[in-house]
């Protein structure tokens, strides 16, 4: 995931694919928000985590961090995780 592209597409990927369904009539209201809340706590702070765990702006213990409700971790970093290759 060093390059920027593979990030984005990670990222918009799942979301895209998620949204398809709901909007394909494929699964119901419940799994939609089950899926979203999936993609939105796990997913993308696990993504985020080892994005910056390769660029070496964190630890490899400090992943689960990112996981702590009103962590700035992500925000600290903003620059690194979402504009830099």
């Amino acid at each position: 995931m060093r390059n920027l592209f593979y990030y984005y597409f990670a990222i918009l990927c799942p979301a895209i694919f998620i949204f398809w369904l709901k909007n394909a009539e494929f699964i119901a209201s419940n799994a939609f928000l089950i899926s979203i809340f999936s993609y939105a706590l796990l997913y993308r702070p696990f993504l985020d985590g080892m994005r910056l765990y390769q660029k070496g702006c964190i630890e490899k213990d400090d992943i689960w961090k990112i996981y702590i409700p009103f962590n700035t971790l992500r925000w600290d970093h903003f620059k690194e995780l979402y504009f830099k290759k």
